[in-house]
């Protein structure tokens, strides 16, 4: 069993996937198919129960491809906040932080980027414009007078 810390956190272990190589440097290790192995990660880290630490927030944020700044609308934060959440290394960040970012991540991973900043929009606009079509409900991109 190979215990995987390029996740960047500890508690990761693998039973097969991975070969243990020789390198001028010393012994090294190769990980098939490390990107399907991140989103397993990932996909596990928003279904536990427990707080998250600041390793694991860092690592699902850096999983969507956000940076720190990307995360401040959504959090309503300042850049400094998630910042410190994630310094916190093995610590639990606040609960609530931990659960948005569950959110964020599930929201993201099945419906993309694009559906949180929408949602994010529509909060900070005055309004909303629907019109009917194909016996349906859209939101038209119209200010409002």
């Amino acid at each position: 069993m190979y215990e995987y810390k390029g996740c960047g956190f500890r508690g990761v272990f693998l039973t097969d996937g991975y070969t243990i190589v020789d390198t001028p440097y010393g012994s090294g290790v190769t990980i098939t198919d490390i990107d399907r192995l991140h989103a397993a990660i990932a996909d596990e880290l928003v279904e536990q129960e427990h707080e998250m630490t600041g390793q694991q927030f860092r690592f699902l944020r850096k999983q969507l491809g956000l940076t720190q700044e990307h995360l401040t609308p959504l959090f309503g934060v300042d850049v400094q906040t998630i910042a410190n959440w994630e310094k916190r290394q093995e610590e639990a960040i606040p609960r609530t932080s931990s659960l948005a970012m569950r959110y964020v991540y599930k929201t993201a991973s099945r419906h993309g980027l694009d559906t949180l900043y929408v949602q994010h929009r529509i909060i900070e606009d005055d309004g909303i414009v629907f019109a009917r079509a194909n016996d349906d409900w859209l939101e038209k991109k119209e200010e409002i007078a």
